[in-house]
């Protein structure tokens, strides 16, 4: 078996006062295992190209081992939707490959294959462990660093660079989500507040208006205790798929969701200190958001929260539906799409 290169490694350099040169500090041989080798490959060491010819030579087979784990990416993407359910990942092993191999490749394909031409001509210049990197970035991130005039030059940057630059883009944009998400929110409450000025005073003499936004109030509590309930399974279920055909999206799929729960506590966050600023409150007088509502206002609350939970149930068995269709025919796949409630407007 051909041995690997030996280094042969002088004496820390001695630097001179006079003249400040440093003496060389490590020199590189070109062993006899290192020629058997490379002419068994078919590369030549003995002198006949320039160095600038081999530099050549190696930046070509650089470019033609990304292009080959390309070509096997697309292979095995294509082979994986043809394949009977559960037999893809043994049929990759009874060849030789390991799993995260294969995934590699198959995530190199799926991200190229998903941008323009002129991008992925742009994509194919680089290096694939940058392509990778660039896979698991937030789309509008990736969009924003393909662009010609993008905000770094992906061939000069290192991968340590470009990753730390794309971490600062997804803050960035997680941020503007938080503010247009805030002004979407502010505007909506302004159109309610127009929407309920006329309307009558109640039975139990509480302005209309203020009812209003004490039974939200109520009803957006219990809404985010539905949300914090269902984080346990969503994190079960996706925990469930390492390992399997959908390896190479679980990792992404958690970054999603937690760029998710980061943004919606930032504007919690912002939420919270906005409304202690606005009323000079430092910690709520009581535990019970309902405590002190009259029964007109927890009728109208039972009644606005059993609707509320009637549609969440709905888009989220509308959901499933949609994720079952590409299952296979038979056990676990839907009949039917699910109905939708009476008073279901698709609005929030």
């Amino acid at each position: 078996m051909a041995k690997p290169p030996v280094s042969k490694v002088r004496d820390v350099a001695k630097f001179d006062v006079a003249t400040p040169k440093v003496r060389d500090v490590a020199k590189f041989e070109v062993t006899g295992s290192l020629v058997e080798l490379g002419a068994r490959l078919g590369i030549s060491l003995d002198g006949d190209l320039s160095v600038h010819e081999r530099l050549d030579r190696a930046a070509l087979n650089i470019s033609r081992a990304a292009q080959a784990m390309l070509m096997a990416g697309v292979d095995l993407l294509a082979i994986r939707a043809q394949a009977e359910h559960g037999t893809f990942l043994e049929m990759v092993e009874e060849r030789g490959m390991s799993r995260d191999s294969a995934y590699r490749a198959i995530s190199y394909a799926q991200f190229v294959s998903s941008r323009t031409p002129d991008e992925q001509d742009r994509l194919l210049a680089l290096p694939k462990s940058k392509v990778l990197e660039l896979a698991k970035a937030d789309p509008a991130v990736v969009d924003e660093l393909l662009q010609d005039d993008g905000p770094i030059d992906l061939g000069m940057t290192s991968v340590r660079e470009m990753r730390d630059r794309i971490l600062q883009l997804e803050r960035a944009q997680t941020d503007i989500k938080v503010q247009l998400s805030t002004a979407v929110s502010e505007r909506d409450a302004a159109h309610k507040r127009l929407a309920k000025a006329h309307r009558p005073n109640r039975k139990d003499q509480v302005p209309t208006v203020i009812a209003d936004i004490r039974a939200e109030g109520v009803v957006a509590h219990h809404k985010l205790q539905r949300v914090i309930e269902d984080l346990h399974p969503m994190v079960a279920e996706l925990q469930g798929y390492q390992g399997s055909d959908a390896h190479d999206w679980v990792e992404p799929s958690a970054n999603m969701i937690l760029a998710g729960l980061v943004a919606a506590h930032t504007a919690l966050g912002h939420q919270l200190q906005k409304f202690a600023e606005a009323f000079g409150l430092t910690h709520p007088v009581i535990s019970d958001p309902a405590f002190d509502m009259t029964e007109q206002e927890v009728k109208d609350v039972a009644r606005a929260f059993d609707m509320s939970t009637r549609h969440d149930a709905y888009e989220k068995a509308l959901r499933e539906f949609e994720r079952a269709k590409d299952r296979p025919r038979g056990k676990g796949r839907p009949a039917a799409k699910p109905e939708a409630p009476e008073d279901y407007t698709g609005e929030a």
